[in-house]
């Protein structure tokens, strides 16, 4: 997850000025409405263990 953040942090410093805000919004609003849906579609009795891997690197 350190490195992930490091490379996450470098991209968006390099990017960050040329972009409109109003994209940034948008992709903003597009991914946290994906991670509603996905939290949406969770099985209640699936075992949370296999759920939790995956998460930290997509967010």
């Amino acid at each position: 997850m350190f490195f992930s953040g490091v490379v996450a942090n470098i991209i968006v410093a390099l990017i960050i000025g040329r972009i409109d805000f109003v994209y940034i919004a948008a992709v903003g609003t597009l991914v946290t409405r994906c991670a509603n849906i996905y939290f949406a579609r969770v099985d209640p009795r699936a075992s949370y263990q296999p759920l939790a891997s995956p998460l930290p690197v997509s967010s």
